[in-house]
C-alpha cells in the first residue's frame, strides 16, 4: 500500500489565547508558503480547512488565479506548488479526500 502524506492548515476549530474555540481568517501567505513547503517535501496535497464559504471561495479564487489564470502566465513556477492546494470544510473531509483512490 502506498503511503499518502499531506499537510492540513486548520482554521477551525482552533483555540484563542483564552482557550475558546474560534475560527481564524485565511491569509494569502498561508496558501503560498504552505503549498511551496508541501511541494518541496513531496507531499500529495495541501489542505486548507475552513467552515466559512466566503473564505473557501477566496482560497479557490487565489488558487485559480495562479494555476489557471493570468498569474500562471506571469510566474509559472508558482502554479506547480499551488496545484496541490485543496480547500475543504472539515478535517474529516480532508482525510476522506486523501484516503480516496482518485
Amino acid at each position: 500500500m502506498k503511503r499518502r502524506i499531506a499537510l492540513a492548515l486548520l482554521h477551525h476549530p482552533v483555540l484563542d489565547r483564552a482557550g475558546e474555540v474560534v475560527t481564524t481568517s485565511m491569509t494569502n501567505m498561508d496558501l503560498h508558503d504552505m503549498s511551496r513547503s508541501a511541494k518541496s517535501y513531496g507531499l500529495e496535497a495541501m489542505y486548507v480547512v475552513h467552515p466559512i464559504e466566503a473564505q473557501r471561495e477566496l482560497v479557490r479564487r487565489i488558487r485559480d488565479h495562479w494555476v489557471e489564470g493570468s498569474g500562471k502566465n506571469r510566474i509559472p513556477d508558482r502554479a506547480i506548488a499551488l496545484e496541490l492546494l485543496r480547500c475543504v470544510v472539515t478535517f474529516e473531509e480532508a482525510l476522506a479526500d486523501l484516503g480516496s483512490e482518485t
